[in-house]
């Protein structure tokens, strides 16, 4: 089994998401690398859980910050930063970046795209992440213009029974949904992230 698209899962800071969402095909798998963030993990933690995964990229996601002394001991594939001006600074680090840009108004898609086509050339794809609603056509028409122009991941406030009309009508070059606290070790709510990964699963094409 696979995923029609690639899909992200952002702010991971437990195994039960992480391994749940590698198992359901997911694509990558974020960590906060922001100390001040409630969902921070350290070095350790980050390499335990990625010791339990197999078929998953790891993204290093800094929000504003500058790269952290001890970003070498991540295992990562990718640093996400919340900040345009930071794109430059962070290349010298050597892996592909991505910009994260929150989107929760008409006025803050616009703004997002002027930033996307001054940094196209540095961020490997965009991420989008925000309250806008994409059942509106105002949205969905907005939306699909941009992802017609830049590779796109977008994390809007999607609902399975809506998220494949949404998904052909936008044409995103993937989604982000958003992982979560344990209730306790072990036990996890997976109901929101599983009702949308499995309007998205589809299966594997094995030709005998």
């Amino acid at each position: 089994m696979g995923l029609r698209l690639p899909v992200k899962i952002s702010g991971v800071n437990n195994l039960s998401d992480a391994r749940y969402c590698a198992g359901m095909g997911v694509q990558w798998v974020g960590f906060c690398l922001d100390e001040a963030a409630a969902a921070y993990l350290p070095p350790a933690k980050v390499t335990e859980i990625a010791g339990w995964l197999a078929g998953v990229e790891f993204i290093g996601e800094l929000g504003t910050r500058d790269l952290p002394e001890n970003i070498a001991d991540y295992p990562l594939h990718y640093l996400q930063t919340d900040a345009p001006k930071k794109l430059h600074s962070l290349s010298s680090y050597g892996l592909p970046l991505i910009l994260r840009l929150t989107v929760d108004t008409v006025a803050d898609l616009q703004n997002a795209a002027a930033v996307m086509a001054d940094c196209q050339n540095s961020a490997v794809f965009f991420l989008l992440e925000g309250n806008l609603n994409p059942n509106t056509a105002e949205i969905r028409t907005a939306l699909h213009a941009i992802c017609e122009k830049y590779r796109v991941v977008l994390g809007l406030p999607f609902q399975a029974e809506a998220v494949s009309e949404q998904l052909a009508a936008i044409q995103p070059y993937g989604i982000a949904l958003q992982g979560g606290f344990e209730i306790k070790p072990g036990l996890k709510d997976f109901d929101e992230i599983a009702a949308i990964l499995e309007v998205l699963e589809v299966e594997d094409d094995i030709s005998y």
